[in-house]
């Protein structure tokens, strides 16, 4: 009787043994997948506040280049409508 129990044990825990190491495969391939979706996500938004800092680089060069070339060539008074 005693033979069987051990058998029987031996036998669940090698199964548990095999399916820790599954899991454990499993494990680390989701992880990697999960770096690697982190890594392009964070590639995208990088891009993206590349190129809006972009777009408003151009927008504050054109802003200033009009008003320079406003307060050069008109009277003050078409600066603000008050002077």
């Amino acid at each position: 009787m005693r033979d069987v129990i051990r058998t029987e044990f031996a036998d669940r825990l090698a199964a548990e043994e095999r399916e820790l190491v599954a899991l454990r495969a499993e494990l680390g391939s989701s992880k990697s997948q999960h770096r690697d979706e982190v890594a392009r996500l964070q590639r995208d938004k990088d891009e993206e506040l590349d190129a809006i800092h972009r777009r408003v680089q151009e927008a504050i060069g054109k802003k200033a280049s009009y008003g320079t070339g406003r307060y050069y060539h008109h009277p003050r008074r078409f600066l603000h409508p008050l002077f």
